[in-house]
């Protein structure tokens, strides 16, 4: 389906204790992703609302995000795409009703249903698997700044639209205490919910930044927090130190590669001995850039506007919802069903086979030397043990038929008949159908298992 055809909902949370870092993403990602998109500012205050209808009026008004407060029972979508630090089950299952349900870099209990999951901000070391893991994915720009300076002599602070623990005021403090950057040289960028307005003199402070890209590339060093915004400027070319807002943020931080200065409480001896090696704060900024590659533009874009799934997250076989990931791969998802344990696929390759009659015949001769109906017999024998042990598995008076889900030309099910059992055939594909009923004889239907009405299939033969 062409991305401007398709639909986009996008869920960020944001607001006070959640910051602004979701919301900016989802604002990025709205401006690319076409004409149908839309915020549900469910998980939202009242505060960081305001500003994304701010940022979303500065947008041309043709194709213009709307912003809706809550979804309707029959409302679908392409795409619904959650951008938040933690979500629950139950916030999961209600959205997966709506459409295909997308979780970027999440650490909740929707991380163990959602359809797909993205992390692009790396996460420990043995944490569970998301589909597709990449720094790429957050967009990041190309390098700018190649210079190796000997000493950084400009520094930006950015802690985030928040900055609930006021990091920026405490390593400011440190830093005119010990005298290590001359004011004028300091850049702090206050975000918009920012409690700390005052700020000492001389010090440049930037309000209202809608992109930090240009503002990282003018200065020599970064001190932030692990973030999206630490990875922007290495991306850029620009070093980065961290200063922690708790010890999960200093463990990732450290696992990813960057120096740190300490949770919360700045230690300037180790800051220090930071600047007075330049060359090694530009080792991870080198290793960074070399691992990403030069694709690192609108990747997570192209990605989200190709995405589709075959398959559902409801068992097939009996209808139940709500059943948890087991597996993650790039291009699919395996659940097991909690009504009947079956194990289920979703797939996201966007390859949907054909089984036509090139299929069976000269494809499948391509394959193995001969055609699927000249294969008949010796599928067939590799059936009868399979038979013998369903049979074993049957009660001795059963009420009902043997449905083989794709049943393609009838191996199983002749052996099955040739077994006693009765049987019935089930497949996408309506020529092995039609062989089925009329050369053996046994009752078939063309359908889709996933979709398949369950009256349409038998009780009993």
């Amino acid at each position: 389906m062409p991305a401007k055809t398709r639909s986009f909902l996008l869920v960020p949370v944001a607001g006070s204790g959640d910051g602004m870092g979701h919301l900016s993403r989802c604002i990025g990602l709205a401006e690319k992703l076409g004409p149908r998109v839309a915020f549900l500012t469910s998980r939202m205050d009242s505060a960081s609302r305001k500003i994304l209808s701010e940022a979303l009026a500065r947008l041309p008004a043709r194709g213009r995000p709307a912003i809706i407060t809550h979804l309707g029972a029959a409302e679908r979508w392409d795409l619904i795409i959650v951008d938040a630090r933690s979500s629950t089950r139950a916030e999961a299952e209600s959205l997966m009703r709506h459409g295909l349900l997308v979780c970027l870099d999440e650490g909740g209990e929707a991380a163990h249903y959602a359809s797909f999951l993205i992390d692009a901000i790396p996460g420990l070391p043995g944490a569970r698997a998301a589909n597709l893991s990449s720094p790429a994915f957050l967009d990041l720009p190309r390098r700018s700044r190649t210079a190796r300076p000997s000493l950084p002599r400009t520094l930006l602070i950015s802690f985030g639209g928040e900055d609930v623990q006021d990091l920026s005021g405490r390593l400011l403090d440190v830093l005119l205490n010990a005298k290590v950057f001359p004011p004028e040289r300091i850049t702090v960028v206050e975000g918009p919910l920012f409690k700390r307005q005052e700020w000492p003199e001389s010090v440049h402070i930037v309000r209202g930044a809608s992109d930090l890209r240009p503002l990282i590339a003018a200065h020599d060093l970064l001190i932030t927090h692990f973030g999206i915004t630490a990875f922007v400027a290495l991306a850029t070319g620009v070093p980065v130190v961290l200063l922690n807002p708790s010890h999960y943020h200093h463990d990732l931080g450290v696992a990813s590669g960057f120096p740190s200065i300490g949770t919360l409480t700045p230690d300037m001896r180790t800051f220090l001995s930071l600047l007075d090696a330049p060359a090694a704060l530009m080792e991870p900024v080198d290793a960074f850039n070399e691992a990403i590659g030069k694709d690192r533009t609108e990747r997570l874009v192209r990605l989200l506007t190709s995405l589709t799934a075959q398959g559902t997250p409801s068992c097939p076989g009996c209808g139940t919802d709500g059943n948890r990931v087991i597996a993650r791969f790039a291009e699919r998802t395996y659940r097991r069903c909690s009504g009947c344990g079956t194990i289920t696929l979703e797939s996201f390759s966007g390859e949907k086979k054909s089984y036509g009659t090139r299929y069976f015949f000269a494809d499948y001769k391509a394959q193995y030397g001969r055609t699927y109906l000249d294969d008949f017999e010796s599928i067939k024998s590799a059936c009868r043990p399979r038979v013998a042990t369903i049979k074993e598995l049957l009660p001795r008076t059963t009420d009902g038929a043997v449905v083989d889900v794709g049943c393609a030309y009838g191996p199983f099910l002749d052996a099955a008949r040739e077994a006693g059992l009765p049987c019935y055939g089930l497949d996408v594909s309506q020529g092995a159908v039609s062989y089925v009923r009329k050369r053996l004889g046994i009752p078939a239907l063309c359908a889709s298992f996933e979709t398949v009405g369950r009256s349409a299939l038998p009780r009993r033969i």
